[in-house]
């Protein structure tokens, strides 16, 4: 059982593993890390208590290097922003990529998108010169609130090379066109 707040909620029924990738995260930062991490405002619990369910790892911004998230089993939220990390992998919980989850991710050169992400907010990956790579495992996600492709990746992002499953649908919109290198 871990110790929540202040009030002395208890649960026990959050997987240990995710506690433990979270610490070894962590780890990554010069930064400490809260000693209680349910005190620390950048985690949520889902409403069963039984998993996390956002992550915000911005008050870390030295994290660097390859970040998989992928063994978070409930996560829907996640943000990033200003962290140095190369390669992500997002966990097939995700639903959605905000526009706010890579911001400011100057040295992100790939990251592998889970098939249920089925809708993205721009900008989620404007300006990332060095992103080379986006790995999309599903269909193509739906593009929020109006806006295009252009917008979630940028102009000039049109070197980006996309990957899609050979049975995926969407990629053929007239949106995606401009985006030559999806294989």
């Amino acid at each position: 059982e871990v110790k929540v707040n202040e009030r002395d909620m208890t649960f026990s029924k959050v997987p240990e593993f995710e506690f433990k990738e979270l610490k070894k995260i962590l780890k990554k930062s010069k930064k400490k890390a809260p000693e209680n991490l349910f005190q620390w405002d950048g985690i949520r619990l889902n409403d069963n208590q039984t998993a996390i369910k956002r992550l915000d790892l911005s008050a870390y911004p030295d994290i660097s290097g390859e970040l998989d998230l992928s063994v978070f089993e409930k996560l829907e939220y996640v943000s990033l922003k200003g962290l140095k990390v190369s390669n992500v992998i997002l966990p097939e919980s995700l639903s959605y990529l905000d526009a706010d989850s890579f911001k400011n991710c100057e040295k992100i050169q790939q990251v592998r998108v889970p098939k249920n992400v089925k809708t993205m907010y721009a900008p989620a990956f404007a300006g990332y010169k060095s992103l080379k790579t986006v790995i999309f495992e599903g269909n193509a996600p739906d593009i929020s609130n109006g806006h295009r492709v252009d917008d979630v990746f940028g102009k000039g992002m049109e070197k980006v090379q996309i990957y899609c499953g050979k049975n995926s649908k969407g990629w053929v919109e007239s949106y995606w066109d401009k985006y030559e290198k999806i294989r």
